[in-house]
Order: C-alpha cells, then structure tokens, then sequence
C-alpha cells in the first residue's frame, strides 16, 4: 500500500473515523480488546429473568393466537406448508443449505465453528484472537451463515403450520448446542456485531414461535433470554465500529437488532436507552445511505432489499408498540420500494447489480434467495402503498402483519410496463417499452462500495436476461476472481487501457470514487433516450471522459453509441456479457452479428479502423465469460468483445435488435470530418436507420442528413418498409 493511497483512505474516509479505526486495530492484533468484551457467566447476571419475562412487550405474532393462526395458515396457504415441512423435515437431519452447498450434513451434532467447504473448524478461542484472513481455514462467510440461524425459523414456522412438536424439539436442541458451544465472546461467531444482530433477530422469531410447545419451559426460556441478552450488550459495546468504520450495512443491522430486542423485552434498565440510540442511529443512516430518490448508497440490488428489510422491520415493531415512525422514513422507504420494483421482472429476479451475497435479514418465505416479490408486497403493506408486483407467496406478510394478502391473478398490464425511471441522485436509470427493459448506472459514487460499472447496461427481452451484470461470486478466496467480479472488465461498459474506473483498494473498497454526469434523459412513449458520461479515466494520460448515448426505440431498436474523447492513442475494449452461452455468430455484411437466445440480435458495428471482435466463454487465463448467479456460484458465459487500439477520440456502436437480423444487415460507421461526431447508418432490407451523436456537454453541432439540418446533439431517422417510421431530435 503506497502512500498515496494511504493518504486518500484518510480523506474518503474521513480524519476521526480513521483515527478510530486505527485505534481499533491496534487494540485489536496487541490482544488487549479482549479486556473491553470480558466473557460474561449469564449465571451470575444480577438479574430476576422471571420479571422481565413478565414485562413483554408487543411483537410480530402474538404465542396466545397459536390455534388462531393454524387455522388461517391451513386456509391460505396449503402450498407453503407443504414446502415448509419437507424443508423442514431435511433440517432435522442437519442438511442445511448454505449458498451453493445444497443441503450440506454438519454432522450429528452440529459443529457451529465448521467451514463445510475446507472442512477445517474455527478456532475457539476469544474473538478477538481469531484471524479471519487466514486462507487455510476457509470462507468465513460459509460458517457465519450457517450460525445466523435462519434455518430455525423454518422449523418454527413449521411448528405453526403443522402443531408437531419435534419441530419445535429440534429448534430447542440446536439453541442448546449453539449455546453450549460458543460461550459469551468465545469463538468466530462473535466476531461480527452484524452476525450477532442476525442471530438475535433469528432468536427472537424463534423464541415466540415455539413458545406455545410443550417443550418450551421456563428454564429453557430463561437460558435463551440470557443469552439474547448477551447478544445485545455485545452489539452496544461494539456498535461505535459500525457507526464509525463500518458506516453501512453494519450499522443499520446492529441498531436494528438492539432496537427489537429492547421493544420486545423493556424490562431490562439498558432497553430504553437500547431503544433511543438505535432509532436515532436508524433516522440518520436511513437519510444518508439512501439517496433522495431511493437507491442504496452501495449500488447493490441484494443490499438495497437487505437494508430495506432491517427498516421495514423496525418500522412495524415501532408501530406496534406505539412509537412514533418518523414520516421522513415511510417517504425515503416508498421510493427505495419504487426503484426496487422498477426492476423486477415477472419471475420475481433483478439485475445482479454490485455486491451480491444473497443474504437476508430474516426467512419468513418459500420463495428463492433470488425472489424479490415478497419484499414489494411486504412493504407495499407496511408502508401503506400500492403496488402492481404480481406475487407468488403471500406468508411473510402473514408474519410480518398478521394479514394475508391475496395474489393477483392477472399479468400486469402493458401500461404498468411501458415506463421510464430516471433516478439522477441514485445513478440508476430504467427504460422499459412493455417488452423491453434496460437499467442503465449513470451517477457518480457517494461511496467506496460497489462494483466498478459506470455506464453499464443490463437489457431484458419479454421477461428473460439477454445482457447481464455478472454478479460477485465471493468475498473471500483467490483474489483475482474476486478483482474480476467486481471490475469494470466484467461489466457492459468501455474498459481503458486494461484497468478498472476506480482504484480496488480492499475487499469492499474503492478509491479514487468515480464522478459521472447525465447529459439527457427524454421519455416521449415511442422512444426513449437517455445520454450521460463518466470522469473514472480522467487520471489517465490524455484525461479520457467515457460518453454514452442510448436510445430505446418501440420500433424494436435499441441504439448505443459508446465516445471516449481524450487524446494520444489507447487500448478499449468494449464487452457485452450475455447471460448464457446460447448464441450464433452470423457473416453479416458489416459488422459483427451475434443472435442471442435465438429471439434478439447484437450487432457491433464496423467501425474503419482496427476493430478487433471475439466471443469468450469461460476463459481462465485471462478471466473471461463468466458469471455468478449467487454467492459460492460460477457459471460460463459468453462475452462479446471489441477492441480498438488507436488515436483518441474513439467511438463504438452497438445496436440491439428485439428480433433475429438477417445475414446481410449491415451497421457501420460513417467517416466524417467533424471528430466531436459519431455517425452510423443501418441497413437490413427496406428497413434503415441513421443515427448521428455529439456528447451533450460539447454543446449542440449541426448535424446534416439528406436535405435537413439541425442544430441538436442527437439526430435519429428511422425508416420501415422504405418509409420513415421516426424521427429522433434532441
């Protein structure tokens, strides 16, 4: 680590937190914080446990209504109970499935410290002693899921639908073995204030939902309170690295899991104080990690659900224990809702946008990690709003709300997806026709967090992926997988010279945070356009700013003219990854044609130059084609690349077809004199295009086509059947 970027830390990260985080760490590798987390003896807790199990407060699902709500699961849901005891039944026998390890065996007695992919058990030792970059035991994040114990829910909610008592025998079991097996601060499982914030909400669900066995005795109860209790005095005492250092995630999921603990039991003197800091924590964090306009300050689809989770959470126990919900929280949490719906598609997936773990908050759902329906509906619910999400499973609104909402029976209507989202402060913007839809991330990054992906596109056909982000696959292992993952080389962008739009600094951080601008974004029904640029290869020799332009046309066109002005002469490769390996090279007449799925068309144009074009599927060495679905996950896919080494400016153009082109389609470039321009004409049959771009922040130019001139930065004609069919002027 140089010292330049030693110095930048500093400044992205700001003076004090640095110097606390410093402080942490030293405190942390001399072995004195063990001294500030001393483990604890819940035994010799001065504590009357029978009193504060007396002083409840009020909570998601009332134990006394058990018969109640059988009969309302018995009624509403027969497909879920069906589900919920078969995957029940499988997690008696300790087959739990972790990310890709599907129904993993952790032994007859479950080992809690066990990294199932290495096979090598954590060390149990204090917390503070364990080194979790140490390769040689395993991924961390494999044992920490495991422990999260959301598993037990299942076996909760399992109880609830069927009355069988060895479900809710096996939760107590497992409890007691966690318990017997990892002492207060003692072992991995403490590490983290997020995993024990998971772990507790967990136990919380678990504690109510077996409440009503037989099983459930007051020694047990006052066992599991005490270590809930313990949970919570360890996320007190470690949440100022949250708040100070893990500024993210974290620090929403520590105070979130403080807060429904101290709603839930009162009676403790630190719950009142628990209840005040979390909900100031949770007001400041939910203004500054959500932009204005609703997206996650870490550009992360499965983050932005995971956070909106831990508030939709703290927003109804609030409500049920009449405190009053800021309405600043229900305004900013609609919109995040808005942007989240904006990309789902029928089945219920989005675009694997950024960081990409598929961990959730709690699992009160049949639905795959994949699925984000039930969040839509959950929170169109609590939040009171309206929604057009069509939803396989109604159960955790059940959970969550004591309601059941029905499901829609109709698909949604043309008009519901016939839109366009343009979310400036967020950098996300979504253009959909009914058939087509496309995010495009235009927006400068507020954070270290993220992928490098500026300017990329995700673009879906009738419901399917066709032009994917690839996802994350780990956080931990080789590295360069991981560099590979999350930088710009894996994303549907203009890569520079063969380095990433920001500096990867750590795992999870970036430096040098890329700035971007939006020069246009027009909805007029027929078509959509949306231009904008990135600053992320300013540093570079000759201060190259990357420019986009895209036009979505109902006609079934898509255009995208790629820019990059600068000077002196530059590798860029422009990618498109597409989802899976399903596709055919044609000979087209110019330009490199690709059919896709056997329903869509990519062709890259032919440019007059070098222009290098090849497709790689799963190619190692350099990495190359590859995507994951979730984490622990890889598949190979096909990437279609073009390269052009030369004099700066340089242009690409990139048309997508929603249906198969013929053979002899053409798509070139046309030579001009004016190098501010990027001209391209398309041809197949009677059926022509032509379209002629100037980035928007040079200023309008006078673009001449046929007999007409304009003074505009964009002209697009478009002609069917010999006629023109449109025409594009912005």
């Amino acid at each position: 680590m140089t010292n330049k970027f030693i110095i930048r830390e500093i400044y992205e990260m700001g003076l004090y937190n640095f110097l606390y985080r410093s402080h942490y760490e030293l405190l942390l590798r001399s072995g004195l914080l063990k001294y500030r987390f001393v483990p604890i003896d819940s035994d010799l807790l001065n504590i009357d446990w029978k009193v504060i199990l007396g002083e409840k407060g009020a909570f998601f699902i009332e134990s006394s209504m058990f018969d109640n709500y059988r009969r309302i699961l018995e009624d509403n849901l027969i497909h879920e109970k069906e589900q919920i005891k078969i995957d029940a039944d499988i997690i008696c026998s300790h087959r739990i499935s972790v990310f890709n390890l599907e129904n993993f065996f952790w032994e007859d007695s479950i080992n809690w410290h066990l990294d199932p992919v290495t096979g090598n058990t954590w060390p149990c030792k204090h917390w503070s002693s364990i080194n979790l970059s140490d390769d040689s035991k395993g991924d961390i994040k494999y044992t920490w899921e495991l422990n999260r114990h959301q598993h037990l829910m299942v076996l909760g909610r399992a109880y609830w639908y069927t009355g069988d008592e060895k479900y809710a025998r096996e939760c107590i079991s497992q409890i007691e073995s966690w318990i017997k097996a990892n002492p207060h601060e003692i072992g991995v499982n403490w590490f983290s204030s997020l995993e024990v914030s998971l772990r507790l909400i967990s136990w919380l669900w678990v504690f109510h939902l077996i409440k009503p066995s037989s099983c459930f005795t007051e020694d047990f109860q006052e066992k599991m309170l005490k270590t809930m209790y313990l949970h919570a005095r360890h996320i007190e005492k470690n949440i100022n690295l949250s708040k100070y250092c893990i500024r993210n995630d974290h620090i929403i999921g520590d105070a979130t899991g403080l807060l429904i603990f101290g709603l839930t039991f009162p009676g403790f003197q630190e719950s009142s104080g628990w209840i005040k800091k979390s909900v100031r924590f949770l007001n400041i964090e939910l203004m500054r990690q959500f932009t204005s306009d609703g997206v996650y300050f870490a550009y992360s689809t499965n983050y932005q659900r995971f956070v909106m989770y831990f508030y939709l959470l703290a927003v109804k126990m609030m409500e049920l224990n009449k405190i009053l919900v800021p309405e600043q929280w229900k305004v900013r949490l609609e919109k995040a809702c808005r942007f989240i719906e904006s990309l789902i598609l029928e089945d219920g997936k989005v675009p694997r946008l950024g960081e990409n773990d598929g961990g959730e908050v709690c699992r009160l759902h049949t639905c795959g990690h994949w699925d984000y329906r039930p969040l839509i509906q959950t929170a169109s619910i609590i939040l009171g709003q309206s929604s057009d999400i069509i939803t396989r499973s109604s159960e955790e609104v059940f959970w969550l709300t004591g309601r059941v909402a029905r499901q829609k029976s109709d698909r949604q209507s043309k008009e519901c997806r016939d839109f366009s989202l343009f979310l400036k402060n967020g950098g996300y913007h979504v253009l959909s026709d009914g058939r087509a839809k496309l995010v495009f991330r235009c927006g400068s990054n507020i954070s270290g967090y993220g992928h490098a992906d500026l300017l990329s596109v995700d673009f879906s056909l009738d419901g399917d992926p066709l032009l994917s982000d690839k996802g994350t696959y780990l956080y931990n292992g080789p590295k360069e997988w991981r560099d590979y993952f999350k930088g710009t080389g894996s994303h549907n962008t203009v890569q520079v010279d063969g380095v990433d739009q920001m500096i990867n600094h750590r795992k999870f951080k970036w430096l040098r945070w890329t700035k971007a601008e939006v020069g246009c974004e027009i909805d007029k029904g027929d078509y959509k356009v949306i231009e904008g640029c990135h600053f992320g290869y300013s540093f570079l020799k000759g201060r190259i700013v990357h420019h986009r332009l895209i036009l979505l046309i109902s006609s079934s066109l898509t255009f995208i003219v790629d820019f990059l002005e600068g000077s002196g002469s530059h590798n860029t490769t422009l990618r498109w990854n597409l989802d899976n390996e399903e596709y055919e090279v044609l000979n087209g007449n110019t330009g490199f044609h690709v059919h896709i799925n056997g329903k869509a068309s990519l062709i890259l144009a032919d440019n007059k130059r070098i222009s290098n074009c090849q497709v790689n599927i799963g190619d190692v060495n350099p990495i190359e084609g590859w995507c994951s679905d979730g984490y622990g996950q890889k598949r190979p896919v096909t990437c279609v690349k073009q390269d052009d080494n030369g004099q700066m400016p340089i242009t690409f153009g990139t048309l997508i077809s929603m249906n198969r082109l013929y053979d002899y389609a053409s798509f070139e470039k046309v030579i001009t004199d004016n190098k501010n321009m990027a001209v391209y004409e398309y041809a197949c049959g009677k059926d022509k295009a032509f379209i002629a771009y100037t980035p928007f922040r040079y200023g309008k130019t006078e673009i001449a086509f046929g007999d007409a001139k304009v003074m505009a930065n964009v002209l697009c004609c478009v002609y069917q059947d010999g006629k023109k069919y449109k025409e594009i002027i912005c």
